[in-house]
């Protein structure tokens, strides 16, 4: 009698590398995109 059991992983699946880094790449997009917006806004105060 040979059962064979497969067992299921619970709970969420873990994120994979690949994603973190396109996830970070982003990040640091975002932040050069507001930093940028921030230097055009303070000058546009100034005038």
């Amino acid at each position: 009698m040979g059962y064979n059991i497969v067992e299921r992983k619970r709970g969420r699946p873990t994120m994979s590398k690949v994603t973190k880094k396109k996830e970070n790449k982003t990040l640091e997009e975002e932040n050069e995109r507001l930093k940028k917006e921030n230097l055009y806004l303070k000058a546009e105060l100034e005038y």
